[in-house]
């Protein structure tokens, strides 16, 4: 950014659907393990990523939906906390002391450049042992072994782009979600809050909290953890006017260049 307006370039910062997360498994050990699953939701600091990552432009966010969204679900970010204190425990009563639980983190280098060796550093300060295998760049690649196949215990994802909110949690924890790692498994409350949504016409006063309550099963059934909402930040010289920025997309539709 520093270095876009150096050069003279406008910079646009806007609100956008780009949540980074940590996307669990639970049907991989050590993650068919409650204990351990509890365990990481305490054991990331997301300040520590914003300031870090995203040169603090970031905002902490547990759920898929930024906040301002109509989605977002303001109980969900009460929850959890950073407690590395917490997860340790907790990873003691799971059978693992300090030191004794390895885990394999599966990157894609195209979208977490920075990301992956922070959570390792993270899970290090909680006694777990990880490694970092790189997913060859190409996004059949990563679909295939990720969004399809379902291969790998932990590994490091988002969410962007889907305006429509019922779409976007089926995306991320329904039974056939593209970005459930844990799929096809899908607790059968978050089912039922889902189908609630669907029922309810978005002009219904209780369309809200039954959106909410979706987010909030959603959240608690899922053993990821989202981290922290990325805006989009754009750089254009100054003739670019305009500029058409949605929080799903970047569109040209009005942008002119003079």
């Amino acid at each position: 950014m520093e270095e876009a307006k150096g050069r003279g370039l406008t910079v646009a910062i806007a609100p956008s659907l780009n949540v980074r997360d940590v996307s669990i498994n639970r049907n991989r050990p050590p993650f068919d393990n409650p204990r351990v699953v509890e365990a990481l939701r305490y054991a990331f600091d997301r300040g520590e990523f914003i300031r870090t990552v995203t040169a603090g432009l970031a905002t902490v966010s547990h759920q898929p939906f930024p906040a301002g969204n109509a989605a977002f679900d303001a109980s969900v970010e009460k929850l959890w906390g950073y407690d590395p204190d917490k997860a340790r425990a907790l990873l003691r009563e799971a059978g693992y002391p300090p030191g004794k639980l390895a885990i394999e983190i599966a990157v894609n280098p195209v979208m977490n450049d920075g990301l992956p060796e922070l959570v390792q550093a993270q899970l290090a300060r909680v006694g777990v042992k990880s490694t970092l295998r790189i997913v060859p760049p190409g996004s059949s690649t990563w679909q295939s072994e990720v969004y399809i196949a379902k291969r790998p215990a932990l590994a490091l994802d988002g969410t962007i782009g889907r305006e429509s909110p019922v779409q976007n949690l089926l995306a991320t924890y329904g039974p056939e979600g593209i970005m459930n790692l844990s799929g096809p498994y899908a607790a059968p409350a978050f089912l039922q809050a889902l189908d609630a949504v669907r029922r309810t016409p978005t002009s219904d006063p209780a369309y809200a909290a039954r959106l909410h309550a979706a987010v909030r099963a959603g959240v608690e059934q899922s053993p990821s953890n989202y981290l922290y909402s990325e805006p989009w930040i754009v750089g254009a010289r100054a003739g670019v006017k305009n500029l058409n920025i949605l929080p799903s997309q970047i569109r040209w539709e009005g942008v002119t260049v003079q």
